[in-house]
């Protein structure tokens, strides 16, 4: 077997160890792995990197904007983790071990933090903060206060978004159903729309209990 398909496997080995009796499940045969929450993901990507080896992404993709791909909405790159590179299967073991550890803690954290929408705002922000403001910012943040029944402030950052120049006219339905108090059906909707694109199973959610 080549080096290659050598540090895949050991890759795949170790994050199956540590992610799958926690509850992530992985993207077919890829180095993806995902713990599903229903109106969120959590995203734990074992990514190539130049040489082989694997650098570590972890995040958040919410489930209130309906798309097929996945993509990381809040977190991505754990830059004190590094990356790992493959010499050899005896050297390269321990380190895929321990970065699948690593993601496996880090993933836990992220289920914690996003228990209850209050503690999931005030996480979400705290990574939003950590990068440019775009259109997908203000979606983030103004569906979070809309959840937690803040209607001016989510108002106020859909019309930010709706300034921009590729805005789309979904928020403009979004805040119809706000004015009209009916928003939560209409986002159920969505969130159960995302995740029939991604070919997520079938869950109740209720937006309501978050």
């Amino acid at each position: 077997m080549s080096n290659t398909g050598n540090h895949n496997r050991i890759i795949n080995a170790a994050a199956r160890m540590a992610l799958k009796p926690a509850g992530a499940i992985r993207k077919g045969q890829s180095r993806l792995w995902l713990d599903d929450n229903g109106w969120y993901i959590t995203l734990i990507e074992f990514q190539p990197s130049s040489s082989p080896g694997s650098l570590l992404n972890i995040g958040v993709q919410f489930m209130w904007y309906p798309k097929e791909v996945y993509a990381f909405d809040a977190g991505y790159r754990q830059q004190d983790i590094g990356s790992i590179r493959y010499r050899n299967d005896d050297q390269f073991t321990p380190q895929a071990q321990a970065m699948a550890e690593a993601a496996r803690d880090r993933m836990l954290v992220i289920r914690q933090q996003m228990q209850g929408i209050t503690s999931a705002s005030t996480y979400i922000h705290g990574l939003l903060a950590e990068n440019p403001v775009t259109v997908w910012t203000y979606l983030h943040q103004g569906m979070l206060h809309l959840l937690q029944g803040h209607t001016d402030e989510a108002l106020s950052r859909f019309r930010q978004l709706l300034a921009e120049p590729d805005s789309w006219e979904w928020a403009l339905e979004l805040m119809v159903h706000i004015q009209h108090q009916r928003h939560l059906p209409w986002l159920t909707e969505i969130v159960q729309k995302s995740r029939a694109l991604k070919k997520l199973p079938e869950r109740v959610i209720d937006l309501s209990t978050i």
